[in-house]
C-alpha cells in the first residue's frame, strides 16, 4: 500500500511485497544499455556533474532517459551537482546543484531530484554541512519530491531538519555495510570454528534489520515507530 503525504512523498508498507529496482545510469554505458535492460516498476537514477555545458548536455540525455522510461511505466530519480566522496571506489568532489541547474532538469520531466547541497558518498572526512536554505528554495519552487543521496554520517537532527526542508528519500549505503562489517567480526571472533560462510555473512542480518528500523523511526514525518 503506498500513501501520498501533501503529494510529493510516497511511503512503503514495509510489511507488504514491493517489486521495484534501482538502475544506476553511470554504471552502464550508454542509453542503449538502459532501454535493453528496462523493465515496468524500475527506477533509474541518472547522475549529476558540474558546468553549464554538462547541465545541457545531461538535460539532453535525461529527457531522453525520462521519455523511453515513462512510456515503459518506470521512474525517473536525477542528481543534479555532483555528491562528493567515494562510491564504488571512485572519488569525488563535491559540486553543489544551484536553483536553476535544477529548474532545468526538472523541466524534463523527472519524477525525483537529488540535488547535491553538502552530503557525500562514504563516509565523512569531517562534518556535515548541508545547505538547507537552498534545499528548502529548492523545494518551494519546484513541486516533485527531492532525495537526499549520501545520508551516511549525517546526524539525525541534521537529516530531520533535512525533511522539514522537502527531503522526501533519503539514501544510506554505506552505513548499512558498517554495520553488517561490525556485527560479522563480532560473530567471527566470538565463533572462531565456525567456518560456514552462510553463518558468517548471515550474522549481520540481524543487526542490520535494527539499523533500518531506527533508521525509518528517525526518518518517518510522523514519528510513528515502526516496531508499531
Amino acid at each position: 500500500m503506498i500513501k501520498k503525504i501533501e503529494n510529493k512523498f510516497d511511503i512503503i508498507n514495509l510489511n507488504e511485497r514491493v517489486e521495484k529496482y534501482l538502475l544506476n545510469r553511470f554504471s552502464l554505458n550508454s542509453l542503449e544499455d538502459i532501454y535493453n535492460i528496462l523493465k515496468p516498476k524500475m527506477i533509474i537514477v541518472t547522475r549529476g556533474k558540474k558546468g553549464a555545458d554538462f547541465i545541457i548536455n545531461n538535460k539532453k540525455i535525461t529527457k531522453e532517459v525520462v521519455d523511453y522510461a515513462h512510456s515503459k511505466g518506470v521512474s525517473v530519480e536525477a542528481e543534479v551537482g555532483h555528491v562528493g566522496g567515494t562510491e564504488d571506489n571512485v572519488y569525488g568532489d563535491i559540486f553543489r546543484a544551484t536553483l536553476e541547474d535544477c529548474i532545468e532538469i526538472s523541466k524534463t520531466g523527472i519524477d525525483a531530484l537529488a540535488p547535491a547541497l553538502g552530503s557525500v558518498h562514504g563516509l565523512y572526512k569531517g562534518e556535515p554541512n548541508l545547505d538547507f536554505e537552498r534545499m528548502q528554495e529548492i523545494n518551494e519552487t519546484l513541486s516533485i519530491p527531492l532525495v537526499l543521496h549520501g545520508g551516511t554520517g549525517i546526524p539525525y537532527d541534521m537529516i530531520k531538519k533535512a525533511i522539514s526542508c522537502g527531503i522526501s528519500k533519503i539514501n544510506i549505503n554505506t552505513e548499512l555495510q558498517v554495520t553488517w562489517h561490525k556485527a560479522v567480526v563480532n560473530f567471527i571472533n566470538e565463533n572462531p570454528s565456525v567456518y560456514d560462510p552462510r553463518k558468517v555473512i548471515g550474522s549481520g542480518e540481524a543487526a542490520m534489520k535494527d539499523k533500518v528500523s531506527e533508521l525509518v523511526d528517525v526518518f518517518n514525518p510522523n514519528h510513528i515507530s515502526s516496531k508499531n
